[in-house]
């Protein structure tokens, strides 16, 4: 006698979630160059200089049109600071199929120095968080 074999949950890509400071897209082939990639700001004073901040994420797991929301937040104080949130709204082809997002704030500056953490959401329920320490050019790493 054969026996079934339980359903298994369709496979879920872990999210990817960079700091760069350009995101080129190749016309032809569809590919994806990131131009600098980073895991720390350093600044000479704040708030920060304005500065365009590219966020690119890879995501599966959805299907249909989704909106996805990124939110930087200020983690190192007593309370957790809001400093700003971009909704963006993608096509998901399948649920295997990986989905690549950018998001581009433009001239956007860190009020402080400190430790951000950029939480990738849908549908009300965190996907991914990469965290981001902003400090004082001078100071030690």
């Amino acid at each position: 006698m054969v026996k079934k074999r339980a359903p298994l949950p369709p496979p879920t890509v872990p999210p990817c979630l960079l700091f760069c400071d350009g995101v080129i897209v190749e016309q032809g082939t569809g590919k994806t160059t990131l131009i600098g990639t980073y895991s720390g700001v350093a600044a000479e004073h704040f708030p920060s200089p304005p500065k365009d901040f590219h966020v690119y994420a890879q995501v599966t797991s959805f299907v249909g049109p989704v909106e996805m929301k990124l939110t930087c937040v200020r983690v190192d104080l007593p309370e957790p600071d809001e400093i700003y949130a971009t909704v963006h709204d993608v096509q998901f082809r399948g649920k295997l199929v990986v989905e690549q997002v950018h998001f581009e704030w433009r001239q956007f500056q860190f009020p402080s120095p400190g430790e951000y953490a950029f939480q990738l959401s849908s549908l009300g329920i965190s996907i991914a968080e990469r965290r981001l320490r902003v400090r004082q050019k001078g100071e030690v790493k």
